[in-house]
């Protein structure tokens, strides 16, 4: 069965779906690491594309979160919606001012982060996070 066919399912925990203008795509866990994160330049910043070579608008997935983020990451031009589905987890924040907080996470319970807010997750009991967040360019920054 295709999974790009209209009305078939698919398992979103080992898939994401970039959009790209008004059409969507889905790729497996295995092809998104092929392109997501390799491309970062020399401040960190990554502007992913698909396996086609196009920049996508939106990325939406579920993400099993089983350990602290092992880095930062902030959009530079969108917000970006991340919701607890299962586990405990919070969020470390840090603002364009260079103020910080740190927010817990209720299931089933969204957050908007920010455009240009550092965040990093902090994984308290392992368990899976719904992202959507606007596509590239995109910052990275070890954790300290």
């Amino acid at each position: 069965m295709n999974p790009n066919l209209p009305f078939a399912t698919f398992p979103l925990i080992d898939s994401r779906v970039h959009f790209v203008g008004r059409t969507a795509t889905r790729y497996t866990k295995a092809e998104v690491k092929d392109f997501i994160g390799e491309d970062m330049d020399e401040h960190g910043v990554s502007r992913p594309q698909d396996r086609f070579g196009r920049r996508w608008d939106w990325l939406a997935g579920i993400s099993s979160q089983d350990c602290d983020w092992a880095r930062w990451e902030r959009h530079l031009d969108g917000d970006e919606l991340v919701v607890l589905l299962s586990g405990a987890m919070s969020l470390d924040l840090e603002y364009p001012d260079g103020t910080r907080s740190n927010c817990e996470l209720l299931i089933s319970h969204g957050m908007i982060v920010p455009v240009g807010t550092w965040h990093r997750g902090i994984v308290r009991q392992p368990g899976e996070v719904l992202t959507v967040t606007f596509g590239s360019p995109s910052q990275h920054r070890r954790v300290e």
